[in-house]
């Protein structure tokens, strides 16, 4: 028997421009988006800085986890902290760290282009991770306890110098056209950005391009 059922209406996501009206199908409800802060958000979206430097493709079907394993086969740059799992406060609770750790200080954070819900948790985790790890020394500790040897903080219950980190949000996603996603992802994003910042760190995005 069916537990759930669902309309494919409600499955579908939409964007559509009519002249300075923008339209939005989510979940099976219309909106239409005030002229205003559209412009404003994709603005926003616009100025969130690029990684300089392009992450290495991900392979065609490959799933999130292979190609963050398969990434972190350079021992010299990244560190895998995928599925590396921090349970803080209590064993209850688990946070994700990041998905690969470099040696310049950066925390990635990886998710294949989906649907505006997932992206929109892929942003909210990097702020709960920069959070807690730019103002908690336990939770540092923790990490720390995780990380590779060449990678550990020499004194993790010192204050975390946040400005000197950088957290990178990278989408894997096929086709060489710039990175887009939906509207509502770049709500949540644009928060996610401004409130790491607020913390000291430097925030970026990335598209990871996808071998044919």
């Amino acid at each position: 028997d069916a537990i759930y059922d669902w309309s494919a209406y409600e499955c579908i996501y939409a964007e559509i421009k009519q002249g300075t009206h923008q339209y939005l199908l989510n979940s099976g409800t219309w909106f239409e988006v005030e002229p205003a802060f559209r412009q404003r958000i994709e603005n926003a979206f616009q100025a969130v800085p690029r990684r300089p430097t392009a992450l290495p493709n991900a392979e065609a079907d490959e799933i999130e986890e292979n190609d963050n394993i398969r990434v972190a086969k350079d021992k010299a740059t990244f560190a895998l902290m995928d599925r590396k799992n921090i349970l803080f406060p209590d064993p209850q609770n688990s946070i994700e760290f990041c998905d690969l750790y470099t040696s310049d200080r950066e925390l990635i954070h990886v998710k294949p282009y989906s649907g505006s819900s997932t992206l929109s948790h892929l942003f909210a985790q990097g702020v709960n991770s920069g959070q807690l790890f730019a103002g908690d020394a336990s939770f540092r500790t923790a990490v720390n306890k995780k990380l590779p040897k060449p990678y550990r903080l020499k004194r993790p219950k010192d204050p975390l110098p946040a400005r000197t980190y950088t957290v990178t949000y990278a989408i894997i996603r096929k086709g060489t056209a710039p990175l887009s996603i939906p509207f509502f992802s770049k709500v949540s994003l644009s928060n996610a950005v401004t409130n790491l910042q607020a913390l000291g760190y430097k925030a970026q995005i990335a598209k990871i391009e996808v071998n044919p």
